[in-house]
């Protein structure tokens, strides 16, 4: 009896421990499955929890180049661990391949759960663990103590045995006794199943964390994203505005050289005009001596050019008279014409007269009566005729548009059949039209937030800007406290224009200011000389009229070079020297002054528009 009892007992607590191991491995294979460790070096450490430490010194290809899952795990453990922690999992590993050496066919679950806390990466992982390695502690525990209450319990239960046999009744005590430490070792079961329990909760909540934890990083991966798109359009803008601003300090450098060439050109100018006027002074006599002898051709022209005018019009008055005795003799024709018709009406009259014997004076009234009436029975004959031409008319007008309107009810008819389709397949476009509209919403709104952050950005870039450049206050209060809109930015942008424009008008006064003082109150000048850009038109125009008032001045001649004579080949020299000097005069004058168009303004376009 004492030995079959101690056989069940040893069966019972091997059982037991059985269980408590594979419950521990059971669970830590569901932490493995479940964690967010890097998916080779689950599957390797699978591997060894399946077929032991030994398939961790099997050689493998990994990116074509030979290695043991041992020392993956190691330069892994290199890339996220520190010194300390890469360090003991490196004597762990020393440990295992140690185990491989002593020929150990399969890894405790101690073992195993070291190796997983060593490449799980969420600290949420790492204390559920340490949760789960405190329950199976405690369950050991547990077990230890049942084990500890067994083994006292199988001492008591020998003395007891040895006591009761010397007595007669110790059978029923063994019996109870017996029945006791069943009931105990049940409700230590249920204890477990419990804790089996709750250890199920813990590892479905940790499925629900690292769903969540993969959701938050997509999300954080669409922030990185979006923050990154942002800034490259912010270095985009920073870039834009400072090749704008590059661009105006280039313009303003322009500017400033062009104001120089423009004084050299001037200077210039002056010089070549006063060379000019001696150049005029000296070939004034003999210009004006041509012009006098080109005014004696002209006159001696004039007269033949009288004369050829008078035989043309004798030519003319001959040819008139021409055809007026043509047209004489014309109208003698057809006087010869109407006479001999006149004539032969006569006389077909008399034969009338002759065969219906109208001779008396009442015949001839009653044939003049005739007469009448047959010219009344003509005109109504016309008459009528005309409206039968009428009628017929308007009758092939009504038989037209009778056509066409049936060709319009044909046409109707045929459209019917086809409308109904048509409509169907306006209704069919029409919704996908609808959908597409939405999709494109969508879009747009998106769109609209994003440029929204931009504008915000550009409104702070604004802000420095307007505080560097000296804006009024208000208008940065304004720019704080207004709506961010498209509009708002515009005007904005507007100020900083103006401010700029300002500035261009104050160096177009100063200038304006600088050119009454050079050249003293002229009518008009200070309408001309407000505009910057009217500054060069009106140096132009000064020298174009000057030249005008030099060529004015040498075309009068004094009286005295009437006199002048000289032979006809020099004359034709002379004149031809003239016209190679005007035409001299003109390019030199062109190529100085050269034509410059003034450029109109932007602002005063972007007033009027506003």
């Amino acid at each position: 009896m004492n030995q079959t009892q101690k056989s069940f007992d040893v069966s019972k607590g091997g059982e037991k421990l059985s269980d408590i191991e594979s419950l521990k491995r059971r669970t830590y294979k569901k932490i493995l499955m479940m964690s967010s460790m890097n998916k080779n070096i689950m599957k390797y450490i699978q591997k060894a929890f399946q077929l032991g430490p030994k398939y961790l010194t099997i050689e493998c290809l990994v990116e074509d180049v030979k290695t043991t899952p041992l020392t993956e795990l190691d330069r892994y453990g290199a890339t996220i661990l520190d010194k300390d922690r890469l360090k003991e999992l490196q004597e762990l590993l020393g440990k295992i391949k140690q185990m491989v050496d002593q020929d150990v066919k399969q890894l405790s679950s101690d073992q195993l759960v070291q190796l997983i806390k060593y490449f799980v990466l969420s600290p949420v992982e790492k204390t559920y663990i340490q949760k789960i390695e405190a329950e199976l502690a405690e369950t050991k525990n547990l077990d230890e103590q049942i084990k500890a209450a067994q083994t006292r319990q199988k001492e008591q239960q020998d003395l007891k045995i040895e006591e009761y046999r010397q007595e007669k009744n110790g059978q029923q005590i063994i019996k109870q006794n017996l029945q006791s430490q069943q009931h105990q070792i049940s409700v230590h079961e249920n204890k477990l199943e419990k804790a089996n329990q709750k250890l199920n909760e813990i590892v479905a909540h940790n499925k629900q964390l690292r769903e969540k934890i993969n959701q938050l990083r997509k999300e954080k991966n669409m922030v990185e994203e979006i923050s990154k798109n942002l800034e490259k359009e912010l270095e985009d803008k920073k870039k834009n505005v400072e090749e704008t601003i590059k661009s105006a300090g280039q313009a303003y450098y322009y500017r400033n050289k062009a104001e120089e060439e423009l004084t050299k050109l001037q200077k210039k100018a002056e010089a070549q005009k006063k060379e000019f006027e001696q150049e005029c002074e000296s070939l004034n006599e003999k210009i004006q001596h041509d012009k006098k002898f080109k005014a004696f051709i002209q006159s001696k022209k004039k007269e033949q050019e009288y004369l050829d005018k008078l035989e043309k019009q004798i030519a003319e008055n001959q040819e008139i008279i021409r055809q007026k005795s043509a047209s004489n003799a014309q109208i003698d024709k057809e006087y010869m014409l109407s006479a001999s018709k006149e004539q032969e009406i006569k006389d077909a009259f008399e034969r009338i007269k002759q065969e219906t014997g109208i001779h008396d004076k009442k015949k001839e009234r009653e044939s003049k009566q005739l007469l009448t009436v047959f010219i009344e029975l003509y005109q109504n004959n016309q008459i009528m005729s005309q409206f039968v031409k009428e009628l017929q008319e308007t009758v092939e007008e009504l038989e037209r548009q009778i056509e066409e309107k049936k060709e319009e009810i044909q046409m109707y008819s045929t459209k019917g059949a086809t409308n109904d389709n048509q409509r169907r397949e306006q209704k069919m476009a029409l919704s996908n039209k609808i959908q597409q509209e939405e999709k494109k919403k969508v879009i747009l709104k998106a769109q609209y937030e994003k440029s929204i952050e931009t504008i915000n950005l550009i409104k702070k870039y604004l802000e420095e800007v307007f505080q560097a450049i000296d804006v009024d206050d208000e208008t940065i209060k304004k720019l704080k406290s207004a709506a961010i809109t498209e509009e708002n930015m515009v005007h904005f942008l507007g100020i900083l224009e103006q401010k700029g424009l300002d500035a261009i008008q104050e160096y177009a006064r100063l200038i304006a200011e600088q050119l009454k003082l050079e050249k003293g109150e002229v009518h008009g000048l200070s309408s001309q000389v407000d505009d910057l850009n009217n500054i060069i038109a009106y140096e132009n125009a000064n020298i174009m009229n000057y030249y005008s008032q030099a060529s004015q001045f040498r075309q009068e001649c004094p009286d005295d070079v009437l006199s002048f004579n000289e032979e006809e080949n020099d004359m034709k020299q002379r004149w031809f020297q003239e016209e190679e000097f005007k035409k001299q005069a003109m390019e030199s004058i062109s190529k100085r002054s050269g034509p410059k168009k003034p450029i109109k303004p932007k602002f005063k376009e972007r007033e009027q528009k506003q």
